[in-house]
């Protein structure tokens, strides 16, 4: 699965099964508040 991991509020997600290769660098974010409404509704 994937790691949660939090700097202050920055909240990203690794996943541990990367770990093994030196040369890589991986990390996902996430929009934090939820759903957006109005005129930045999908």
């Amino acid at each position: 699965m994937y790691k949660l991991n939090e700097i202050k509020d920055f909240v990203y997600l690794t996943f541990p099964i990367f770990d093994e290769y030196d040369d890589l660098f991986h990390c996902f974010t996430t929009r934090k508040g939820g759903v957006s409404k109005g005129e930045f509704e999908s």
